[in-house]
């Protein structure tokens, strides 16, 4: 009985979801913003009350970091990208990273965004461009360039590690990324 009592008189947010958060907040590297903290049921005044208190961190606005846990380059990314706003892909090296096709994260984080609209680059270089549908997946909750969008650009800007990425795009179980090349054969890395 003592467990069960232990677990009612846990100090939650006013308001949360009963194992909406913490499951929530394991699945995005203790990385969450405003708006998934209100889908998840806290208030704005719960929000404030983690952030006054220490239990979070902002990282950026609207951007918090679970302050219980070692700031990962997966968080990193994380944070930049939700910074950028809900439309915002993950791009680049930085998408390569996301991919596991390179080891290494990237000292800068790509991000592209729409042209048209508003965005913010602070933890990032964004890029304003429209995407196709068919070049944006989503992998562990986080929108990244398609595989071989990823490949292409990420070829371009990791000219040392060219032959590895692309490597580690033809593995097996994963489709050959020729044909991103053999549809715009204008951009860089496509064979002439």
């Amino acid at each position: 009985m003592a467990p069960d009592c232990a677990r009612r008189n846990r100090r939650r947010p006013v308001g949360v979801k009963p194992g909406m958060l913490d499951p929530f907040l394991i699945r995005h590297d203790g990385v969450i913003s405003r708006a998934q903290a209100r889908s998840c049921g806290l208030s704005d005044d719960a929000i404030d009350r983690m952030l006054r208190s220490g239990a979070w961190i902002a990282r950026f606005r609207g951007v918090y970091f679970v302050a219980n846990r070692p700031f990962t380059p997966d968080a990193r990314i994380r944070c930049a990208a939700l910074h950028a706003g809900s439309h915002a892909v993950l791009s680049g090296e930085a998408a390569a990273y996301w991919h596991k096709l390179v080891p290494n994260m990237p000292n800068v984080i790509d991000v592209t965004v729409p042209r048209s609209g508003r965005s913010r680059a602070q933890g990032c270089r964004l890029r304003r461009r429209d995407l196709r549908s068919t070049d944006v997946v989503e992998i562990r909750s986080l929108r990244v360039t398609s595989l071989h969008l990823t490949v292409l650009e990420a070829s371009v800007r990791i000219r040392t590690h060219h032959g590895s990425c692309v490597a580690a795009a033809h593995e097996p179980g994963r489709p050959a990324a020729n044909p991103r090349l053999q549809r715009r054969p204008d951009r860089s890395g496509a064979s002439r």
